[in-house]
């Protein structure tokens, strides 16, 4: 399958992804360095909102010829408390990817090639979203280890 490079690396990241947070400084994991930048455990949470809308992004992929996509707006204010959360939403980023996988997995040639409406895209198609995920994923992974890894002054 020409689509399994991509495929393989989603099934990854969220190992990749618990296995950065694990190496975190735990001092760190809630700290914003300054006003406006995102933390740790910001990253995280928002990471764990957007696989369950990515996932009924694919549903509609595999469900309709030209499914019309809602920009997506989070729903909540991204949670301060860090107490048991950073293993919560790991687990719901590993179990949302799952389903997504099973479902990207499922998706004949046809819905490879499908493409929706989406305002805010000139272009947007089943392996865009698809690929948007992954790069998705690693942008926030990138952020979390210079958050948890660069000195404070250079964040």
């Amino acid at each position: 399958m020409k689509h399994e490079s991509i495929i393989e690396t989603l099934e990854e990241s969220p190992r990749l992804l618990r296995h950065l947070v694990e190496a975190a400084p735990k001092a760190r994991i809630a700290v914003r360095n300054k006003a406006g930048v995102w933390s740790i455990i910001d990253h995280i949470d928002h990471l764990a909102q957007t696989q369950i809308m990515f996932a009924g992004r694919i549903r509609l992929f595999l469900e309709y010829e030209r499914p019309i996509i809602d920009p997506y707006i989070p729903q909540k204010e991204i949670i301060i408390s860090v107490e048991n959360t950073t293993d919560e939403l790991l687990a719901i980023i590993e179990e949302y990817r799952k389903r997504q996988l099973a479902d990207i997995r499922s998706a004949p040639d046809t819905v490879w090639s499908r493409f929706a409406e989406h305002p805010e895209y000139e272009t947007y198609g089943f392996e865009i979203l698809v690929r948007h995920i992954l790069l998705h994923d690693f942008f926030h992974m990138h952020r979390i280890e210079e958050l948890a890894f660069l000195k404070p002054d250079n964040i």
